[in-house]
């Protein structure tokens, strides 16, 4: 898998770094939320930071995807902003 990242924008009101990027893909289905946020993390060099993927919407007859994501400096800083349900959705938070 290889993801491009497309723009960065940082919103100062809510405390993160907006992040549109492409996904290219070999073989299977769409990549999972788990591999593409360790692979921004690994792109953006990010540590203890909580990135969220908000979307990922596969190209029809391709093999990409377009995405988004947030990027906050910590989970509580997520967890004021985010819903529970995309919290869990990402894996952030346990599921109850």
């Amino acid at each position: 898998m290889e993801v491009e990242v497309l723009s960065k924008q940082k919103n100062k009101l809510l405390s993160r770094l907006e992040v549109k990027f492409t996904l290219r893909f070999d073989e299977g289905p769409t990549p999972r939320r788990d591999s593409v946020r360790l692979a921004l993390e690994k792109l953006l060099k990010l540590k203890d930071k909580a990135v969220v993927i908000d979307y990922i919407i596969p190209e029809f007859g391709k093999r990409e995807a377009g995405g988004y994501a947030k990027v906050y400096d910590s989970l509580e800083e997520a967890s004021r902003v985010e819903r529970k349900y995309v919290l869990k959705r990402n894996g952030l938070l346990e599921a109850e």
